[in-house]
């Protein structure tokens, strides 16, 4: 069931890791004689084991309650985590309406939850639970928004077709930005995003920004000159204007639009572009 999980190829190899105890976490590096305290850096009342750090710890006790399994009790068996991976992966697969969903969403909740306690070990940056609930929600309906059906040629071109309201990937060799801007009218500050992908939906680069701002238009516009100004410094050719397609596409660029609020707020993980936010949606970034 983990090499046909629908997730990126990375989160496959970290669950199976996982299931070989072969992350390296403080309990596993003590064990192999490295001079590290052992102790759970999340909350310090445990010995960092692999059944700690993604079930037993407060702190992702909270995510698996507040996840959309609302498991209180995540683990009452008490199974090493081989066995509880499978027994989750069997429960989860009781219901082949959404097994294949409910089984993306558990791997990238457990890959977020190792993400977030990474942040925290090398960069002392705690990542809320809510922010790591939502993280595993979006990259699930994303990779699977884009992998559960094949795209037509027309996809593959960049051309539109009205009914659908994915993102489409464009050519391989090509390059696409999305962009997009976010603005608080109250405290009179705007947020922009730029994100570009490959044909896979593989993130090559991204940027957000803050900037006192007091119209949505100014903010938007920034967003599109920032993404031309990015692709002028890298080795990219433009190839097409879309323009013109702005606002009949936006349901495609809800991952710029969900990366420009988050700026926004300031609650965007510092490290998002090195740990994906996975084979994102979004629409066709309008170049000049």
């Amino acid at each position: 069931m983990i090499w046909k999980a629908k997730v990126q190829p990375k989160i496959r190899s970290f669950i199976w890791r996982l299931c070989k105890n072969a992350i390296p976490l403080k309990e596993n590096l003590a064990r192999r004689k490295l001079k590290v305290d052992n102790q759970c850096p999340m909350c310090l009342k445990d010995s960092e084991t692999s059944e700690h750090c993604f079930i037993y710890c407060d702190r992702v006790r909270v995510i698996w309650f507040g996840s959309r399994f609302q498991w209180s009790n995540p683990n009452e068996a008490n199974l090493p985590m081989l066995e509880w991976i499978e027994n989750r992966i069997s429960c989860l697969l009781e219901n082949p309406d959404d097994a294949e969903k409910n089984c993306a969403y558990f791997f990238n909740l457990l890959w977020a939850m190792w993400k977030a306690r990474n942040v925290f070990c090398f960069e002392g940056v705690l990542t809320d639970p809510i922010s790591i609930i939502k993280s595993a929600d979006i990259h699930t309906n994303e990779y699977l928004a884009t992998h559960t059906s094949p795209l037509n040629s027309d996809c593959r071109d960049g051309g539109s077709n009205g009914n659908n309201e994915r993102w489409e990937p464009p050519r391989p060799g090509i390059v696409k930005f999305n962009v997009d801007a976010a603005l608080d009218s109250v405290k009179l500050r705007g947020a922009l995003s730029t994100i570009a992908r490959d044909h896979a939906g593989e993130v090559l680069t991204g940027y957000v920004k803050r900037f006192p701002c007091d119209s949505a238009m100014i903010a938007e516009a920034r967003a599109v000159r920032e993404a031309v100004q990015m692709r002028c410094v890298q080795p990219w050719r433009l190839m097409k204007q879309l323009l013109n397609q702005i606002a009949r596409l936006w349901k495609k660029n809800l991952v710029a639009d969900f990366l420009a609020k988050e700026a926004l707020k300031d609650s965007l993980c510092a490290t998002w572009v090195w740990n994906h936010p996975v084979k994102l949606l979004k629409d066709k970034f309008p170049s000049s």
